[in-house]
Formats: structure tokens, C-alpha cells, sequence
């Protein structure tokens, strides 16, 4: 579980520190997954936003994907699963006092193949921060397993994972605000664990593609050069 976090500057390093701290205790305990955290600081201070039909103040679809671009730049289709904008409250467009909004977004299959989470931090409430983290993480799971393993936890739970676990809808789940429905967690982990083992795989195999590439490439360079350094087959 490979996240690249781009991290609001307003956010200290103890705050992200500890946030990490308890997603990792969260996935480790309940999965069995240890999360890897790639940390980029971004200055969230203006970023573009849309009302969408819902009345909702959404991130600008071009600036989600001009972002991501950039992420793809430097980690590839596979290099990692999550890319999240990690938002602090001053900075956070989509709550306002004229417009009480959300708290945070996930974007799944949409922007390369990665599982995009727009997430709010807040300043002097750690459990809400982790909570939102976690919500918007745990909304790409079943996405992130049908994708990479053809398996559809929906049909295989016999209801709709958003709207029964991740938003409580469900007899047995609630609301998750911070720590809530593990034992969903729990339910997929072997399924979750072979989807980022397969992805992992996927970016390691591409890293010896590219390896063999540029090897080759060598080769032709050394060969060009030999072949310019004779006359009529003659070393010069």
C-alpha cells in the first residue's frame, strides 16, 4: 500500500508523523498491511474549485488531473496506489460559512491508475483527520480489488460498499468518522493484500523493462560511436 502524500505546507511534521503513525497501526492491525508513505509538500493556499449539481464544492477536475500528471511524472502507471491531497483546514475550499460542505472526496480509475483521495486535515482534532484519511482510503478498496483482480466485493458482500460500510448504511457499520468498521477491513484484506502485491509487481517488472531499455540503448550509442570512428571500415 504505496501512498504519495502532497502534504499542505500548513501541516507540521509532527502532525503528519502522527498521522501516519495511526493509519499505519489502523492497516497493519486489522490487514495486515504496513503503508508507504511518499511525502511531497504542496502549497494548498489556492487551488480551483466547481459547485457541482449536489450544491458540493468540488477541486477543479483540471487541476486534479494537471496534479496527478506530475505525480505520474516522477512514479509512473505503477510506482504508486494512492496519491492524496492532504489539505489543511485553513486552506480547505470545499467547507465554507456560506456553504456547509465536505470534508473530502475519492477519485478511483479516473486519473492514471491511480486511487486519488481529496482529504481535509484538521488542525487540533487528530481523530477527525485520521477519520477522513481513512473514510476516503476505505472508498477506493472495492474499486482498487475489482480493477486489479476482477473481484467484485459487492457481489460478494450483497450490497453496495459505499453506501453500507464506508457511509454506515449497512445493520452491521457505521458512519466511519475514525476507526469504524474494521471488521469490513478485516473482511477484504487478503483480497486488498494480492491487489498491491500485484500492482508492486506490475512497477517492478516496468523498472526492469526500462532497465533493459536504457542497457540497450547503451549499446546502440557504443556501436554508433564505433561505427563513426571507421572509414571504409578502417579505424580512423
Amino acid at each position: 500500500m504505496r501512498l504519495v502524500i502532497l502534504k499542505d505546507l500548513k501541516i507540521t511534521e509532527d502532525e503528519i508523523n502522527e498521522l501516519e503513525r495511526q493509519i499505519t497501526d489502523l492497516y497493519f492491525e486489522h490487514a495486515g498491511i504496513e503503508p508507504e508513505f511518499y511525502v511531497e509538500e504542496h502549497n494548498f493556499s489556492y487551488y480551483p474549485t466547481y459547485i457541482d449539481s449536489d450544491g458540493d464544492i468540488r477541486p477543479g477536475t483540471q487541476w486534479l488531473k494537471d496534479t496527478t500528471d506530475t505525480v505520474y511524472k516522477r512514479y509512473g502507471q505503477w510506482g504508486t496506489d494512492h496519491v492524496i491531497f492532504l489539505i489543511h483546514e485553513d486552506n480547505w475550499k470545499s467547507d465554507t460559512d456560506d456553504i456547509k460542505g465536505i470534508w473530502g472526496t475519492s477519485y478511483s480509475n479516473i486519473h492514471h491508475s491511480y486511487h486519488v483521495q481529496y482529504v481535509r486535515f484538521d488542525r487540533d482534532n487528530m481523530a477527525n483527520s485520521v477519520g477522513t484519511f481513512y473514510h476516503e482510503i476505505m472508498h477506493s478498496h472495492d474499486n482498487l480489488i475489482k480493477t486489479t483482480l476482477g473481484i467484485d466485493i459487492e457481489k460478494l458482500l450483497g450490497f453496495d460498499w459505499d453506501a453500507k460500510v464506508v457511509h454506515g448504511g449497512g445493520p452491521n457499520y457505521k458512519y466511519i468518522r475514525h476507526k469504524e468498521n474494521t471488521s469490513a477491513l478485516a473482511y477484504i484484506s487478503s483480497f486488498l493484500k494480492k491487489a498491491y502485491d500485484k500492482r508492486s509487481d506490475l512497477h517492478q517488472k516496468n523498472l526492469g523493462l526500462m532497465k533493459t531499455i536504457i542497457q540497450l540503448l547503451q549499446k546502440i550509442v557504443v556501436l554508433t560511436r564505433a561505427g563513426y570512428n571507421k572509414k571504409d571500415g578502417v579505424p580512423r
